[in-house]
């Protein structure tokens, strides 16, 4: 969700497909960095997973702290 409202955010743009926010995610990526790239998969595979096996709290740890610390980047981004 964070790259969909980047996107409109930035330029109006709405991401509708499953196509599009992968496409722009990697737009995203080579504007922020790596890092972007990174998290987003790891965000997907985290979803996909919880879905098949239930949630590791661990897992959910970790990821919150990085979806965080991608929340403070992406304000101070906003505040350019």
């Amino acid at each position: 969700m964070t790259i969909k409202a980047y996107a409109y955010w930035k330029g109006g743009r709405r991401l509708k497909s499953h196509r599009d926010l992968w496409e722009y995610k990697d737009k995203v990526a080579d504007e922020l960095g790596g890092w972007v790239g990174r998290l987003f998969r790891e965000a997907s595979g985290f979803m996909h997973a919880s879905m098949r096996v239930g949630v590791q709290e661990e897992m959910l740890r970790k990821l919150s702290q990085r979806l965080r610390s991608l929340r403070r980047k992406s304000k101070k981004l906003s505040t350019r």
